[in-house]
């Protein structure tokens, strides 16, 4: 469930950063032909930085799902490892 929360948390920062590329280079577009208020353009270019920061963010809290996409435990993390139902089953017990 986790997860699936953080799936949609990335796209939708995905999505946030490319619209407000192409919001961007419509605002400088803007202001090079009819000379627009900079500050709209100075508020588009923060809001662009917080997505950003927003992305990266997202992409460090969750080191386990971009770790090795090939290992099917790497997506488990470290916990995995000390639940109850793997009691019994390392390979020192064997």
């Amino acid at each position: 469930m986790v997860a699936f929360f953080r799936v949609a948390f990335l796209r939708v920062a995905f999505l946030r950063v490319a619209f407000l590329a192409v919001f961007l280079r419509v605002a400088f577009l803007r202001v090079a032909f009819l000379r627009v208020d900079f500050l709209a353009v100075f508020f588009l270019a923060a809001f662009f930085l917080v997505a950003f920061l927003a992305v990266l963010l997202a992409i460090v809290r969750s080191p386990y799902r971009f770790a090795n996409r090939l290992s099917p435990d790497a997506k488990l993390g470290p916990a995995h490892y000390e639940s109850s139902a793997f009691i019994g089953l390392s390979d020192s017990n064997t």
